[in-house]
C-alpha cells in the first residue's frame, strides 16, 4: 500500500448473489479511512486550504490595488520616504510587486494534493481483471500525521492513536472505553462488530449475541472441549458470518497498525474471541433459544456480560430488528461433523 498504492484483497467463504453483501464491499468505508491516515490526509487538506486561502488574499490584494488605480488621478501624488511621488507610479510598482507574489505562490502547489490520492483495490469480485480506483476518507476529527501516530512517544500520541483506531471502525464512543462494558481483550472484537451493525443492519440480533456468547462463553478457552466438540450441522449462512467477522477482525488488525497500534498484540488474537466450532453451535441455539439467559444455559454471569457488550456496540446506532430472520436450518447445510480444522475460522 505504502509503495505502490494498492491492496490486493484475498478471496473468501461467500456466496455470491446471496443475502449477505460482498464482503469486501462491506469494509471499504473502513479502508478508505485508513488509507487517509497512512496518506496524511488530513494534512494534506489543511495544507490545501491554507494554500487556497493565501492565494485568495493574494488575489484580493491585486483587485483592491486594480480598483485604487482605476479612481487614481493622473496628477496625484503620495509621500513615500518623505519625498513626494507620483500616486500613479507607486500603484504601478505595487501592483507589479503583488502580482509577480501570486504568482509564484500559485506555482508552490502542494503536490501531494487529496485529489492526486488514488488507491487501486484489486478484489475477487471481477476475476481480479483490473481493479477499483478509490479516494482515502478523512476522520471527523484532526488526526495527526502517520509520522506522529507511529512514532510519537508522548501520553497524547498514545491517546491519539486509539482514538484514530476506533474513529475508523465507527467506534469512537464513550462506552466502548468502559471496560465494565467492553473488557480490554474484547475491544478489537466488539469494534468490528460495532462497525459490522452500523452498515446497514447486516447482521440480526440473534447473530449478534451468538457472536458475543461465544466470546464469553467458558469454553472458548476449553480447548480440549473444542477439539472433541462434533457439529451435526453446519449451514451456510452460518459459515459467511464466520467469514464476514474473520475479514473484518483482520481489517482491525489492518488499522490498528495503521494507526501506530493502539490495541496490543496480546489483546488481538482472535483465539481469545472467537472459535468457528464454538460459534456455530451458539448461532444454532439462537434460532431455537426463547431467551437469552436460555442461549446462555442458564448462566446470569454471562447473560449480564453479554447484555452490557451489546448496549456498547449499539450505542448510537438504530437496527432494523423487523427484518426476517434467515432460516439457518434451510440455508445449505453441510451435514457432516467438522473437526479441528474448523478452529481456524
Amino acid at each position: 500500500l505504502l509503495t505502490s498504492g494498492e491492496i490486493m484483497l484475498p478471496v473468501l467463504m461467500e456466496e455470491e448473489g446471496g443475502d449477505l453483501p460482498n464482503i469486501h464491499l462491506v469494509f471499504r468505508d473502513l479502508r478508505q479511512r485508513v488509507y487517509g491516515i497512512v496518506f496524511n490526509l488530513h494534512h494534506a487538506n489543511f495544507t490545501r486550504q491554507k494554500f487556497e486561502e493565501e492565494v485568495t488574499s493574494s488575489k484580493r490584494k491585486v483587485e483592491e490595488i486594480a480598483k485604487k488605480l482605476a479612481k487614481v488621478k493622473p496628477d496625484s501624488l503620495v509621500m513615500k520616504n518623505g519625498e513626494p511621488r507620483s500616486e500613479r507610479e507607486f500603484l504601478n510598482e505595487k501592483m507589479e510587486a503583488q502580482t509577480a507574489a501570486m504568482n509564484q505562490l500559485t506555482e508552490a502547489r502542494p503536490p501531494d494534493s487529496a485529489e492526486k490520492i488514488i488507491i487501486r483495490e484489486w478484489t475477487p469480485y471481477n476475476r481480479y481483471q483490473e481493479p477499483d480506483t478509490v479516494s482515502p476518507l478523512p476522520l471527523s476529527w484532526s488526526v495527526p500525521t502517520v509520522q506522529r501516530l507511529w512514532f510519537g512517544t508522548t501520553v497524547e500520541d498514545k491517546q491519539k492513536r486509539l482514538r484514530a483506531f476506533l474513529a475508523v471502525m465507527s467506534s469512537d464512543t464513550a462506552m466502548m472505553l468502559n471496560t465494565s462494558h467492553v473488557p480490554q481483550h474484547l475491544l478489537l472484537m466488539a469494534s468490528v462488530l460495532r462497525y459490522i451493525m452500523s452498515q446497514n443492519n447486516v447482521l440480526r440480533k440473534p447473530e449478534l449475541d451468538a457472536f458475543l456468547v461465544t466470546a464469553c462463553s467458558p469454553e472458548l478457552c476449553d480447548h480440549e472441549y473444542l477439539a472433541k466438540m462434533k457439529l451435526d450441522l453446519v449451514t451456510s449462512r452460518g459459515v459467511q458470518l464466520a467469514s464476514l467477522f474473520m475479514e473484518g477482525v483482520e481489517m482491525a488488525l489492518f488499522a490498528n497498525d495503521a494507526c501506530g497500534a493502539p490495541v496490543p498484540f496480546l489483546m488481538s488474537c482472535p483465539w481469545l474471541f472467537f472459535d468457528g466450532k464454538l460459534f456455530h453451535s451458539k448461532l444454532r441455539r439462537a434460532v431455537g433459544a426463547k431467551n437469552l439467559l436460555e442461549m446462555c444455559d442458564h448462566r446470569m454471569d454471562i447473560v449480564m456480560k453479554v447484555e452490557r457488550m451489546r448496549t456498547a456496540i449499539l450505542e448510537g446506532l438504530v437496527p432494523d430488528y423487523n427484518k426476517p430472520i434467515p432460516n439457518l436450518l434451510a440455508m445449505g447445510g453441510m451435514n457432516r461433523p467438522m473437526g479441528p480444522m474448523w478452529n481456524n475460522r
